[in-house]
C-alpha cells in the first residue's frame, strides 16, 4: 500500500460534518458513510469545473471506486474531503478523494467517472473546455 495521501496534494476540498446517524454499531462512523462523503465531493467538484467551463450537468456517471481506510472516524468530526482528478482520457477521468481530520488522513479512494449521454445511453468525449478547467485549476497536473 503507498503512502496516504497529504492534505498538500488537494486544492479542492469539501468540509462535511459526521452525523449521528453514520455512526455504526462499532461506535465509529460506517465504511458505507465513506462512499457517501466521496459522492458529495466528487459530484460538488465536477459540477464545480463543469460550471467554470460554461457547462451545465449532469454530464458524468460512476463507474468505479474503491476506498482504502486508514484510520477510524468517529462522531462528531468535522471533516475535509480533498478531491482531485488524477487523469483525464478521451472519456472518462480517475479520481482521488481523501477525509481528512486536519492534517490527518482517514481514508483515501480511488474512482472513474465517465462523461455519459443520459438521452442516448452512451459514453462521449469529455469536452476540451471542461478538460481545460480541470487542469488548470488542479495543483498536480493530472495525467492525459
Amino acid at each position: 500500500m503507498t503512502a496516504p495521501p497529504c492534505r498538500e496534494e488537494f486544492r479542492y476540498f469539501c468540509r462535511l460534518d459526521t452525523r449521528w446517524g453514520d455512526v455504526d454499531s462499532m461506535g465509529h462512523i460506517n465504511n458505507a458513510k465513506f462512499i457517501t462523503y466521496d459522492e458529495q465531493a466528487r459530484t460538488d467538484y465536477i459540477e464545480e469545473r463543469q460550471t467554470a467551463a460554461g457547462l451545465t450537468g449532469p454530464n458524468f456517471i460512476l463507474a468505479r471506486i474503491c476506498c482504502d481506510f486508514l484510520q477510524q472516524l468517529r462522531h462528531p468530526s468535522q471533516i475535509d474531503y480533498g478531491m482531485r482528478i488524477t487523469r483525464i482520457g478521451r472519456s472518462s477521468m480517475e479520481t482521488q478523494g481523501a477525509i481528512f481530520v486536519g492534517d490527518r488522513c482517514h481514508s483515501r479512494t480511488q474512482g472513474v467517472v465517465v462523461w455519459f449521454d443520459y438521452k442516448t445511453q452512451k459514453t462521449m468525449p469529455i469536452p476540451e473546455s471542461v478538460r481545460r478547467s480541470v487542469v488548470d485549476f488542479e495543483i498536480v497536473k493530472p495525467a492525459e
